[in-house]
């Protein structure tokens, strides 16, 4: 019985919590320099701006209602990430909402790669998005892609003229957007498995050109900071942040914030995805566990209350047919049987 009810569970979290995360995702080109002057030469035919205090989102007339949620979403959530990650906001966002993958590519000071879903330029304080219309049938919201775009606009300012470190790069913004969930635990734990991951001092030489490997670069730093954000508090990666803004190595930062070296912390962090226990039932994890269990909950009581009300219209169908049926007898009993053909039916 408890494996079936954890079998359900581990069913429902995949459909109730899983539907809120998306694969770690290639979605940042090489940063530009701060000091390159650029705007489009000209906005195309239609264009319009929502201007803010600090968030400028343009894009076409015909797609004001998603320039207005960008906006008002933008708006909220940059100085939310920033306060979050302990940095300034540096200066004026502007999003770019292109209508199709021509403009997507056209329009930016650089090519982006093809796979690329939006990209960012920290020097120029630029984004560049999709309309929906243009995304087809991609599952991510498009303010979870906006969130981790202005991650990477205030981090490449924050640390500017250097770069980020990818590992830092990428982590932060698969987490701080809800990119990052159990279900990468629940792959990095199969590739530990299978001899296949990296240590965490492998990924401060930055990530592999080989596609499969890189993915995998990034899905452990994004795991890796969604651990120790569960593990040593809120304020941890903003000091991680600080730590390795400063010009500490991974492993110095590491140790700036936790008190231990860099291969006691990998050690940790890589026991619970072999431990035995269902990862999605890793203290970290727990939150979607117990929302997956309250969906459960929820559609069995449903069910429940669906089946007894169905059991209680059916007596209630067959107590109006009862009572048809006594009608009828009674009608027929006075006046005769002359009265059943009025009856019929």
């Amino acid at each position: 019985m408890l494996g079936r009810l954890l079998a359900v569970c581990a069913a429902a979290w995949l459909t109730f919590a899983g539907t809120a995360y998306a694969e770690p995702s290639f979605s940042n080109p090489p940063p530009v320099r701060s000091d390159v002057a650029w705007r489009p030469a000209a906005l195309p035919a239609g264009w319009v701006e929502l201007p803010g205090a600090a968030f400028t989102v343009v894009g076409s007339q015909d797609d004001i209602a998603v320039m207005r949620d960008v906006s008002d979403h933008g708006d909220a959530t940059l100085t939310k990430l920033a306060g979050s990650l302990g940095v300034p906001i540096g200066g004026e966002v502007r999003v770019y909402l292109t209508e199709d993958n021509d403009q997507f590519r056209s329009m930016q000071p650089e090519v982006p790669p093809r796979w690329a879903d939006a990209t960012a330029y920290p020097g120029l304080g630029a984004i560049f998005l999709r309309a929906p219309s243009a995304r087809g049938a991609d599952p991510k919201p498009l303010t979870q892609v906006l969130d981790h775009e202005l991650i990477h606009i205030l981090l490449g300012r924050a640390f500017a003229p250097t770069e980020v470190p990818h590992w830092l790069q990428e982590g932060v913004a698969q987490v701080y957007s809800g990119e990052a969930g159990p279900e990468v635990t629940q792959a990095l734990s199969r590739g530990l498995r299978s001899g296949g991951a990296f240590n965490l001092a492998d990924l401060e030489g930055g990530f592999p050109e080989d596609p499969m490997r890189a993915q995998l670069a990034y899905a452990q730093s994004a795991d890796f900071v969604r651990w120790m954000r569960f593990k040593f508090g809120d304020q941890a990666i903003p000091k991680l942040v600080e730590s390795t803004r400063s010009g500490l190595s991974l492993s110095d930062a590491v140790h700036h914030v936790t008190g231990e070296t860099l291969t006691v912390i990998d050690a940790e962090w890589k026991s619970r995805l072999l431990s035995s226990t269902p990862v999605w039932l890793a203290p970290e994890n727990l939150d979607e566990a117990l929302f997956a269990a309250s969906g459960v909950a929820f559609l069995w009581v449903g069910s429940r209350r669906w089946r007894t009300k169905t059991k209680r219209i059916g007596g209630w169908r067959d107590h109006d047919v009862a009572l048809g049926r006594l009608a009828r007898e009674v009608l027929i009993q006075r006046h005769g049987g002359g009265a059943r053909a009025g009856l019929h039916g």
